[in-house]
């Protein structure tokens, strides 16, 4: 789940609490991981934008390294 830069720290941590809450019921994380959704819900907020922002540096690479370009 992200948010939009700038949200404000209350609603991201409301937003978390309430995703941590989800999947703790069985049924919520068999119904994602049938969808091909893997639970990270043990990363706060913080850990996970820090993730996000090492995965686009990572891919970012690859995609240069491939030379894909825009068409």
């Amino acid at each position: 789940m992200m948010a939009p830069a700038g949200t404000p720290k209350e609603i991201v941590d409301r937003m978390a609490a309430e995703i941590a809450r989800a999947f703790k019921d069985p049924q919520f994380v068999a119904n994602m991981q049938k969808a091909g959704v893997e639970p990270a819900v043990d990363a706060s907020p913080a850990e996970f934008a820090a993730f996000i922002a090492k995965e686009i540096v990572r891919w970012g690479e690859a995609v240069k390294i491939a030379g894909v370009t825009l068409q």
